[in-house]
């Protein structure tokens, strides 16, 4: 166990002896025949191979040994690993569905600080693979559950990214601010912390701070993990891009150079965004989005076009929904710029939107409806995203007397929203859903569902009328 514990603090120190000692705890608790000790030595010396098959394979092994037993505080600490060992290799599939299984485990057995931990890991993977809804019914649960400073301050880092990434950008600046009084800045490898201050620092129009805060981790990242590194370049291109098209000529001087530092920094040993099997499509989709953003920051607005759609083509092959979404947007707009291949741009745009709004990313969607009003590209009147009555016009005809959060549990079913989604979209259950039914039954005079979907549907034929 001392072996397996100092392999790990190693591994996050970036020394060497980490694989000496992770290997001889290893050999060490198989032939004492000791199961805590096995799973521990597994844990460690599958960070001391991150990246590697024979390290998965030694996560994978330590996660299946926790699942047959009872010590829920191993089965914790093997499913970080399997989550990590899964994050190295691509694998973000992998990893959402270990650290759901894991999560209802814990949950379910009472062990709600380690639920909330995992929750909170779960979240990420669910917001990287546009599982947004799923994110947000975790999130809504996990708060409670935290017991320690640690695990309420990673809950408040994914409450705080999802936050920024819908737009509520009240919510992304409180939570940081939540979670920098509950837990230090760590080692910039894994640290919650750090990634959620870059990635709100992003959506809240702070690029400075963005590439501030990962000029200085990236060194020690290289020196930990390459691909942690290589998240982090990603961010460093969009802060970049975002800088030198709100600045003056000298303010894109300054984001160019911001961002050459940190490609400096990055190295080339490992190779950037180098993909850790055939079966890795993540990696090449952070590279590809990285190239392009360099475009933009460069603003080289002949090479954007292919860049974006490359960038397109990788992101919708790794199945990175809001990463899609969003470079279709930059895609559209490149082709716009300019003034060619409008269809191509049309399309484009019709994708992102779509994206945007499935998943409730309002800046996103705002970004799209905006530039294709300026091109004169009819678009589709986006569903409401926010739980808002933006279905005004078709609520309006049978919402006389009805609450606020009535007409906007109205304008969801108009939109045609099941239960469960109205539930997911307005952070209520669905029990309160349909409390919130019955009464507007009540008021409008129906008797039941059949009703009140005539009166959506005659609502919806009157507006049609009108348009």
């Amino acid at each position: 166990m001392a072996l397996a514990h100092l392999a790990y603090a190693e591994v996050f120190s970036g020394m060497d002896e980490a694989r000496q000692h992770a290997q001889a705890a290893v050999e060490l608790a198989e032939t004492l025949g000791t199961q805590t000790g096995l799973m521990s030595a597994l844990v460690s010396r599958a960070q001391s191979r991150w990246g590697t098959n024979a390290g998965t394979a030694d996560a994978q092994r330590a996660f299946e040994l926790a699942s047959r037993g009872t010590d829920l505080e191993m089965l914790s600490r093997t499913t970080i690993s399997l989550s990590n060992s899964y994050q190295s290799a691509g694998q973000y599939v992998w990893a959402a569905a270990a650290t759901e299984s894991s999560f209802a485990t814990l949950r379910d057995g009472a062990a709600y600080n380690e639920a909330a931990i995992i929750g909170s890991v779960c979240t990420r993977w669910c917001l990287a693979l546009g599982r947004w809804d799923t994110a947000r019914v975790l999130l809504r649960q996990l708060l409670p559950m935290a017991r320690s400073r640690s695990a309420a301050g990673s809950v408040r880092c994914a409450a705080a990214i999802l936050a920024a990434l819908e737009g509520d950008l009240t919510a992304a600046e409180l939570h940081p601010r939540r979670a920098e009084e509950l837990m230090p800045l760590a080692v910039p490898v894994g640290d919650d912390l750090l990634e959620a201050q870059i990635r709100v620092s992003l959506s809240l129009g702070h690029p400075e701070r963005a590439l501030t805060l990962i000029e200085a981790a990236m060194q020690e990242a290289v020196e930990i993990d390459p691909v942690t590194a290589d998240e982090y370049l990603h961010w460093a291109a969009q802060a970049a891009a975002d800088l030198a098209e709100k600045e003056s000529i000298a303010g894109r001087i300054s984001a160019v150079a911001s961002l050459d530092r940190i490609e400096a920094i990055r190295g080339d040993q490992p190779g950037p965004f180098t993909p850790a099997g055939p079966q890795d499509l993540i990696h090449p989709a952070f590279g590809a989005l990285h190239s392009a953003e360099r475009t933009r920051c460069l603003g080289d607005r002949r090479a954007a076009p292919e860049a974006w759609a490359e960038a397109c083509a990788a992101t919708h092959r790794a199945g990175m929904s809001f990463e899609h979404a969003r470079a279709s947007y930059f895609h559209a707009r490149a082709l716009l710029a300019l003034r060619t291949n409008r269809r191509t741009a049309t399309a484009a745009l019709h994708t992102a939107r779509e994206g945007a709004q499935l998943l409730g990313a309002r800046p996103l969607l705002q970004a799209v409806v905006t530039l294709a009003a300026q091109a004169h590209i009819e678009q589709q009147r986006p569903r409401p995203t926010d739980g808002s009555v933006d279905a005004a016009s078709d609520v309006d005809p049978i919402a006389a007397g009805l609450t606020g959060r009535e007409r906007e549990v109205l304008s969801r079913l108009l939109a045609g929203d099941t239960y469960h989604q109205v539930a997911t979209r307005l952070f209520i259950s669905e029990k309160t859903v349909s409390s919130h039914v019955s009464n507007i039954l009540r008021k409008t005079g129906g008797k039941s569902r059949v009703d009140l979907a005539a009166m959506v549907q005659g609502a919806k034929t009157r507006s049609a009328i009108r348009r």
